[in-house]
């Protein structure tokens, strides 16, 4: 992803975003420690504050995930008329259902990625089939959606039982996409957001949902939900943050045939970075965990470290995991 960005920040105008992030790549690549201090990144603070102050505010505390999706979703619209679609190659396959759902999901793929296309898109954005069948009796019709996504986001376990492990040890993040992918149910309420109507039938009933991915990332980026709305005692909604331990994998495999149904793609994976948020919904922190070569960094602020033990961080702050595709044997 950072060749990526570099390569789009040439030829950008001046004290954009996309030239801001360049720049920073450039000075860090400069530098004999690879790394730069904090002030060095006030160029691109003030272009933040220009162009998504609207949406966020820039000093004060966002939540990561949504500042990334602001930030990628801004940098396609920046940088997209530089740029021209293109689609993959069609699958080759003798099964008659896979070119079928590869002529949907490259239709789908060009009807969300036409207008706003950058090579941002190929790093970051995989692809979901999402299969829901009506669960009235006397309907039972399957829907499919073909859904592009930037990250998984996967819900996270309030206690270790609530997800168990065939040896009862503390679930990790690939546990929480394998659960996340598992055939699950759509329960409606009326009004609520996560109503579901058939189109056939035009009912609401309780539905079986499945997700599983057609199209995967460069980058892939799994994030936990550890801030759901909860009732509180008053019967009102608070937000609240799940800190429950989850495990970091250092690699993922997707596996073709299990969570992922395309056989041209490449699913296995290599940690690349982890970002961490400490404390509450009221208040906390980041800091991240970042690869580089074979040696972990813990990065807080100025604060740069080597991490000698990876297993001793506390993995009740691990948020959102980047994971880079391995080669392939």
């Amino acid at each position: 992803m950072k060749t990526t960005l570099a390569n789009m920040a040439k030829g950008s105008p001046q004290h954009t975003i996309i030239w801001e992030i360049g720049k920073l790549i450039s000075d860090m690549s400069m530098s004999p420690a690879s790394s730069i201090a904090p002030y060095n990144a006030t160029g691109l603070v003030r272009a933040l504050e220009k162009q998504i102050g609207d949406i966020l505010v820039i000093r004060r505390q966002n939540d990561i995930h949504e500042f990334f999706s602001v930030l990628v979703n801004h940098l396609a619209t920046e940088s997209a008329s530089r740029y021209m679609f293109k689609n993959c190659s069609p699958v080759s396959s003798d099964d008659l259902t896979i070119r079928n759902l590869d002529k949907s999901c490259m239709d789908a793929w060009e009807r969300f990625h036409k207008i706003d296309y950058t090579p941002l898109v190929d790093s970051v954005f995989g692809q979901n089939i999402v299969q829901i069948q009506c669960g009235n009796a006397k309907c039972h019709s399957i829907t499919h959606n073909y859904e592009p996504f930037m990250a998984i986001e996967v819900p996270v376990p309030v206690h270790a039982a609530d997800l168990p492990t065939d040896d009862n040890t503390i679930p990790d993040a690939a546990r929480c996409i394998s659960n996340y992918m598992t055939e699950n149910s759509i329960i409606n309420s009326v009004g609520s957001e996560r109503e579901w109507k058939c189109d056939s039938c035009n009912e609401c009933h309780v539905s079986k949902r499945t997700t599983k991915i057609w199209r995967c990332p460069r980058t892939l980026i799994v994030c936990l939900k550890r801030f759901t709305m909860n009732k509180n005692a008053r019967g009102g909604l608070e937000l609240k943050k799940v800190s429950s331990m989850i495990n970091i994998n250092r690699s993922i495999n997707l596996e073709i045939g299990n969570h992922v149904i395309n056989p041209s793609m490449k699913t296995k994976y290599a940690l690349c970075g982890v970002a961490c948020h400490s404390g509450t919904t009221y208040g906390g922190h980041y800091y991240s965990l970042v690869r580089k070569g074979q040696t972990w960094y813990f990065i807080d602020d100025n604060d740069v470290q080597t991490i000698t033990r990876f297993e001793e961080f506390h993995y009740r702050d691990a948020y959102m995991f980047f994971y880079n595709v391995m080669a392939q044997k």
